[in-house]
């Protein structure tokens, strides 16, 4: 599996790598380190892409360093051609369970979904950092079932496991981490491009439900992930 994130197959599918995602996603990470008063000086990121959750971490914490590692050579080229002479930034072609350097947080923004094996991975990546922040999207739902959306996500997006919060959680535990907090997240809003009629009307629902019962709307109307804050 790994092989598309390396030989082009993955950048011809998705030419930007998410990076509209990002600003989304780097807010719900500036969100969790205030409500936990988290102040790191230096930040990893696993799996970053075009390096654009990094971009717009980068203002929010202006006294961290911060280092983006991803397999792809196709990310990490797009990721340098946006930092050009910002000396804050770094880039790192190559698998981060290799690097002896230490940091005080490390992000995995989904990235956990692709990993073939996600015991193993959590397990060699604990050591890198104090503080981990996760972000996983939880595919199991009755929603994505009813659609095939289960098998949509394996062939369209290269998820390899599919969660719910209980299994992320019983996941971390399994592996050794101390969940120090969590919540859902509402991953239907990260992707701006969806502003079609049905997803603006799913996305209203979701919001209704989820004022009221967040597990339950996660579980049936799905759409959601989970931010997890560890050690």
């Amino acid at each position: 599996m790994q092989s598309i994130y390396q030989d082009g197959s993955y950048l011809d599918h998705y030419p930007t790598w998410h990076a509209e995602e990002s600003p989304w996603k780097a807010r719900q990470v500036l969100e969790i380190l205030e409500q936990h008063r988290i102040h790191p000086n230096s930040l990893a990121e696993v799996g970053c892409g075009a390096g654009e959750v990094l971009r717009n971490l980068r203002s929010a914490l202006p006294t961290c360093g911060f280092a983006g590692f991803d397999i792809s050579p196709d990310a990490i080229q797009m990721a340098q051609s946006r930092v050009s002479g910002d000396e804050r930034i770094r880039f790192v072609l190559g698998d981060i369970c290799e690097t002896s350097d230490q940091f005080d947080l490390l992000l995995a923004l989904d990235v956990v979904e692709h990993v073939e094996d996600c015991f193993e991975f959590l397990r060699n990546i604990k050591g890198i950092a104090k503080t981990k922040i996760l972000h996983i999207p939880l595919d199991m739902s009755v929603e994505n079932l009813l659609r095939n959306g289960v098998d949509l996500s394996r062939k369209a997006l290269g998820h390899l496991h599919y969660f719910c919060a209980e299994s992320v959680l019983g996941l971390m535990e399994e592996t050794g981490y101390k969940v120090i907090g969590w919540r859902y997240t509402k991953a239907y809003k990260g992707n701006p491009g969806h502003q079609a009629f049905a997803h603006r009307v799913m996305g209203m629902t979701r919001d209704l439900w989820s004022s009221v019962a967040p597990s339950s709307a996660a579980l049936i109307l799905g759409g959601f992930s989970i931010l997890v804050l560890a050690e």
